[in-house]
């Protein structure tokens, strides 16, 4: 191709593991490598040539835990194996179904990440969700009371709306105060709103001439 008769190269003459070591180091460099591709040669260097986590982790210019997560993908179960070779998993989903015991849980991680590319955290956050929501129904086979479903109860909202209907004012509070406090509390908080507005001279609800603002917010407002 070059138009060259002769070549000059360096032909070295090398043991078992410094050949495997040149071949290993050279496959990290593809892009295209495959992160069981990688646990294997992490495997083999333990295994057969001594190696322990901290020893590859400074070869590999890696941490310790980065060395152990890549090793934990041998916990893998040939199902999820298969989805691996057959499918694009990021290398982060990889080692979240790797830590896994049950090989139907390592496959529909697998599967879930490579279908929409999803991300460790949204997977973590789907998985947290599914064991929030196993919980949730243990609680109710049980006869335990869910806290979160009495924690509407313990707020009332108080919503009125302006004639117009240019707008609507919505105040929140415990459930717990009775309604003549309710309404003292509503009355107060509106006013101290107006008073703040007023001050930045720019008021979102100005008072119309000659009128009372205990006039503005009733106390016919609705109770939700």
């Amino acid at each position: 191709m070059v138009g060259l008769i002769e070549l000059p190269c360096i032909v070295k003459e090398v043991d078992d593991y410094n050949r495997f070591l040149m071949q290993f180091i050279a496959n990290l460099q593809r892009e295209d490598i495959q992160p069981l591709e990688e646990a294997a040669g992490i495997r083999q260097l333990v295994e057969t040539y001594g190696y322990n986590q901290s020893k590859v982790a400074k070869l590999l210019n890696k941490s310790k835990s980065y060395v152990s997560q890549v090793l934990g993908l041998d916990r893998l179960e040939e199902p999820a194996r298969e989805i691996i070779r057959n499918t694009s998993v990021p290398k982060e989903a990889q080692i979240q179904a790797s830590r896994e015991t049950d090989p139907s849980k390592q496959r529909d991680i697998l599967i879930e990440a490579s279908k929409d590319g999803s991300t460790i955290r949204q997977l973590r956050k789907g998985r947290e969700l599914q064991k929030r929501k196993g919980q949730k129904g243990k609680n109710v086979a049980a006869g335990k009371e869910d806290p979160s479903a009495n924690r509407a109860e313990l707020f009332i909202e108080w919503t009125w709306e302006s004639p117009d209907k240019a707008f609507t004012v919505s105040i929140k509070f415990m459930s717990a105060q009775n309604k003549a406090n309710r309404t003292y509390l509503c009355k107060k908080a509106l006013n101290e709103a107006l008073v703040s507005m007023d001050k930045e001279n720019a008021p979102l609800f100005p008072s119309p001439p000659h009128s009372n603002r205990n006039d503005v917010f009733p106390d016919n407002a609705t109770h939700e």
